[in-house]
């Protein structure tokens, strides 16, 4: 068996149009709606609750990341994986007007930054650019923009027999 950890996903927003094929990917991953609640449920989509999973690859965040943009590219997500053995977790946090930022993180989330990252980002341009680079690489924008606007709820929908 690979090497798993932890993941987590936290929904920030979703049109209600896109529920339906966000719900198809966690329920393709196997998500549980909090640490030890049931699997996803057909016709609900949890904001602001975490999805879990408690032994997922390494390399999960990535390519779950890349699963939501695809089905929901309206969504608004912030997921990582935690650290394990010699490596450090994966953090993904997606808006449509931001883009995708990656970060490797600690267990709680954080992005974890090292120095030679950071004097890079100081050296592009002047100071003030500079500056700039390192509120880039750490994410700030991402960081303001889904702090504190998540009001946790369900999105329901019909489901459809296909």
């Amino acid at each position: 068996m690979a090497d798993r950890t932890q993941l987590q996903l936290f929904i920030h927003d979703c049109p209600d149009d896109q529920a339906p094929a966000l719900f198809d990917v966690l329920a393709d991953w196997g998500l549980r709606v909090d640490w030890d609640g049931r699997l996803a449920a057909p016709g609900e989509l949890h904001i602001g609750t975490p999805y879990t999973e408690r032994l997922a690859a390494l390399d999960a965040a990535d390519e779950l990341a890349a699963e939501l943009i695809d089905a929901a590219p309206g969504v608004k997500f912030t997921l990582w994986t935690d650290p394990a053995y010699e490596w450090l977790g994966t953090l993904v946090r997606y808006t449509p007007e931001l883009g995708r930022h990656d970060a490797e993180c600690d267990a709680e989330g954080q992005g974890v930054y090292f120095e030679a990252q950071i004097l890079a980002a100081l050296r592009t341009g002047g100071p003030a650019v500079g500056a700039q680079a390192v509120l880039a690489l750490v994410g700030v924008a991402w960081t303001e923009t889904l702090r504190g606007g998540t009001t946790e709820r369900v999105i329901t929908y019909t489901v459809t027999d296909d």
